[in-house]
């Protein structure tokens, strides 16, 4: 048995993101390699998905410098002009998963340089801006007066 189907029958499928196996199938079996792959797609929720599961169950094997590079793609990432559902739930997931980069980080002693925390803190506003673009009451015809 290959280490691929062995990983697919230990994990429960159901929670197990699908693109993970594609990339151990691909031969990407470290943590640090599944995470640089899926970060040139962070467009795709399924990839967000699989890196927050990659952080919450194999945090502790990613190196430092794969969670700077994590944290650097997620808060350089444009978000859409137009805002869905979809939205919101990406932008949480991404502020989680930077939340999570940044407890590995601490944990592994590391110290943040003010260009970091600038990006952090950018990130946070643009999280904050786009959230409430979200939330306002939808125009209608019966409020264009508030416009």
């Amino acid at each position: 048995m290959t280490s691929t189907s062995t990983a697919s029958t230990t994990v429960n499928q159901s929670s197990f993101p699908k693109i993970i196996l594609q990339l151990m199938e691909q031969g990407l079996m470290s943590a640090d390699e599944q995470i640089e792959e899926l970060l040139t797609g962070l467009k795709y929720s399924r990839n967000i998905y699989a890196l927050r599961y990659i952080l919450e169950h194999k945090g502790d094997s990613v190196s430092v410098e794969v969670l700077s590079t994590a944290v650097d793609s997620l808060c350089s990432q444009e978000f859409d002009k137009v805002f869905s559902g979809e939205t919101a739930i990406k932008l949480e997931w991404n502020l989680r998963i930077i939340i999570t980069i940044l407890e590995q980080m601490c944990q592994n002693g590391c110290q943040f340089t003010g260009r970091f925390a600038d990006c952090i803190r950018q990130f946070i506003s643009v999280y904050k801006n786009a959230h409430s673009m979200i939330t306002q009451p939808k125009y209608t015809k019966s409020n264009e007066s508030n416009y």
